[in-house]
């Protein structure tokens, strides 16, 4: 599977493979199309606590290999433990059995059979010797995502998911910091009681003292909906745009007898039977450019009504969180927020 290699090191385009290893300990194998001669150096020098650059020069190319102990590439924040492991040949590319005894088989009684998880083509997009950013391409499904892997100590290197320049590119084109509703977003959320936990609580109170507690059931970004004449934005405080998605073509009706809409909302991401997703999960769905598929799971809690036709909502926040369910009440991917008022003792549903 040895790809037509161009220099090594930043730009170059190699073969790339991950192994699943379904032995004793499972986990999977991950290995680049590397350049005999740079991992060499590599190595010495590591010895000696110097660098190298990369060297593409060599005639001879192998797999530089990483075990995956948990037998899974990263999303969104979370990060995997990668331990490097000896180099394979560069024709170590596809299905294959490992004997008991044999390298790879230690604990095991029994041949086992060693499958391709993914196989394609992978891009160098930042080059040092102990921190490198790839992206990788499978033949079958296109991009699996950009990872960064560093080294921590030793063998033992850090694997987790990044943004290409194509990606960062494409956000930006997303972004409008410059929309004074940033601002306002910042306002109310500096004012706004927060506790942070599981779950964030809003934590106000009636004009008649009463205690509230509104729960946010979801734990996603916090964003601004504006509605005006039929046109509906969500805007996060770094000046993200969300439009044209299911969720805004929904408050789009649900709003329709009403001219413009100003309200404070939590964007978030269900799984495939409908349930929010953690939060890291979640956002690792909602920053990035969203595709058809994740665009059907982007769901949308409102929490609160700053402005309706253009009349600020003031007063009694407990009685905008009526208005909201009011407003909101009839949607499915758009929905008010689980509110209760009352102090510890006597919260009650409402």
């Amino acid at each position: 599977m040895r790809k037509k290699a161009t220099a090594f090191g930043k730009g170059f385009e190699g073969a790339f493979v991950i192994h699943d290893h379904p032995t004793k300990h499972h986990h999977w194998d991950l290995r680049l199309q590397w350049p005999e001669g740079d991992l060499k150096q590599y190595q010495q020098k590591r010895q000696v606590g110097e660098t190298t650059e990369p060297n593409g020069s060599e005639a001879k190319w192998v797999l530089r290999s990483w075990a995956l102990p948990k037998a899974k590439v990263p999303k969104g924040s979370e990060k995997v433990l990668a331990v490097g492991t000896e180099p394979h040949p560069i024709d170590y590319t596809s299905r294959y059995t490992i004997q008991p005894g044999q390298y790879g088989a230690t604990g095991m009684t029994e041949a086992v059979t060693i499958t391709l998880k993914y196989k394609g083509t992978y891009r160098l997009l930042e080059y040092k010797p102990t921190s490198f950013t790839i992206q990788l391409i499978d033949d079958k499904e296109g991009v699996l995502g950009t990872y960064k892997i560093y080294r921590w100590q030793d063998d033992k290197w850090f694997m987790s998911q990044t943004e290409s320049p194509l990606q960062k590119q494409a956000m930006e084109q997303h972004f409008d910091k410059s929309n004074p509703l940033v601002e306002e977003l910042r306002r109310w959320k500096e004012t706004a009681n927060i506790k942070t936990g599981e779950y964030e609580d809003l934590i106000g109170e009636t004009d008649h003292g009463e205690p509230i507690v509104v729960t946010q059931k979801a734990d996603g970004q916090l964003v601004i909906l504006s509605y005006d004449n039929g046109k509906v934005q969500l805007i996060s405080k770094e000046g993200r745009v969300w439009e044209d998605t299911p969720v805004e073509a929904e408050v789009a009706k649900l709003l329709a007898k009403r001219k413009k809409v100003i309200a404070i909302c939590e964007l978030f991401a269900v799984d495939k039977e409908g349930k929010p997703l953690p939060y890291d999960k979640g956002m690792s769905i909602i920053r990035k450019p969203l595709s058809t598929e994740d665009e059907a799971r982007i769901r949308l809690a409102v929490l609160d009504i700053k402005s309706i036709d253009g009349e600020t909502i003031p007063g009694d926040y407990w009685q905008r969180i009526l208005l909201v369910r009011q407003l909101f009440g009839g949607g499915t991917l758009v929905k008010p927020i689980v509110a209760k008022k009352g102090d510890a003792s006597t919260i009650e549903d409402l």
